[in-house]
């Protein structure tokens, strides 16, 4: 599990979605309210309080804004729009908003450097099932900008010498 002391924080985009909740819940579990509240900064869509199951009110900043940390040792990336989402904004507008939250993440990397980052993808990465990566836009937006999440996050990972974790998911939402 992840350690939070009180010299390293851990960053936390898409914390007000379905992962990062799970997440915040889980370091609940382990290191009690006042580790989440002291080491934990959480990135959102929008500015608000998050209420955890045993009522620890946690702030979300606007990922967005303008923020200055120190001594981050963990970042971890959840915040991503859905495969749903391409259906409200068409292919286009999608993608070039989840690049838009990508590059947003990059930058927060490079400005903090932590010593380690973490994100889901998907396996919507490949084309088909034990296929090639995903390398068609217009087929599979969701597939196509989470493959580039994947390689930019490496990218940037190698830049500034941190470790890289990506772990994904197939089917978390079922069939």
């Amino acid at each position: 599990m992840i350690s939070l002391n009180n010299e390293h924080k851990l960053v936390i985009t898409g914390a007000g979605g379905w992962l990062g909740t799970e997440l915040l819940e889980k370091l609940l579990e382990e290191h009690g309210p006042e580790k989440i509240i002291n080491n934990v900064v959480c990135l959102g869509s929008h500015s608000r309080t998050k209420t955890l199951s045993d009522g620890t009110e946690v702030p979300v900043q606007l990922f967005t804004d303008s923020i200055e940390i120190q001594d981050v040792a963990g970042f971890v990336h959840l915040a991503f729009l859905t495969r749903d989402k391409v259906a409200t904004y068409g292919t286009e507008d999608y993608s070039f908003r989840n690049l838009a939250i990508t590059s947003r993440a990059i930058e927060l990397i490079e400005q903090i450097r932590p010593s380690w980052i973490a994100t889901v993808s998907s396996g919507a990465v490949f084309s088909k099932p034990g296929g090639p990566l995903e390398n068609n836009l217009a087929a599979n937006p969701y597939g196509f900008t989470k493959r580039v999440e994947e390689t930019m996050l490496t990218q940037v990972a190698q830049e500034i010498g941190a470790n890289i974790s990506i772990g994904r998911l197939w089917g978390a939402m079922g069939s």
